[in-house]
């Protein structure tokens, strides 16, 4: 690999959450790029694929060769198709691993809470007078 490849995968963030995001961005700005394309063809009848040139009894000419729009626009639905497939499966996937993340923190919380029930602290605490303080510091700054 090249230096600046190398430089980029270092770079490359791996965090789950936002390569789902970004991807569902970049799927999103090519499902509108298809769709404006398909806009553009809509107001013509024929395109040109490709330009040819040559001679021809001993003159330059030049051969353009036609598309009907139609069959340009079910080339591009059918494509457009597979990225708003792509697009919600990326969904379905941040969405699954949002719940999963969930989960995880829900468990971990039970956990904690095991944890606290097991090792006693179901104890009275005895009041060092934290939380007077903390109330009284906090009614003056909603006071300013």
């Amino acid at each position: 690999m090249e230096e600046d490849e190398l430089n980029l995968i270092k770079n490359i963030e791996i965090e789950k959450r936002r390569l789902l995001e970004q991807e569902i961005q970049l799927l999103t700005i090519r499902e509108r790029r298809m769709l404006k394309r398909i806009e553009n063809l809509k107001e013509k009848d024929m395109t040109i694929v490709s330009v040819k040139s040559g001679t021809e009894k001993g003159m330059d000419t030049e051969l353009n060769e036609y598309e009907g729009t139609l069959g340009q626009i079910q080339n591009i639905e059918e494509a457009l198709t597979r990225v708003q497939d792509k697009k919600q499966k990326a969904i379905d996937s941040l969405h699954k691993f949002e719940i999963d993340e969930q989960k995880l923190e829900l468990t971990v919380m039970k956990l904690e809470l095991e944890i606290m029930k097991q090792g006693g602290q179901d104890e009275k605490v005895e009041d060092d007078g934290f939380m007077e303080a903390l109330k009284s510091e906090v009614g003056d700054t909603w006071d300013d």
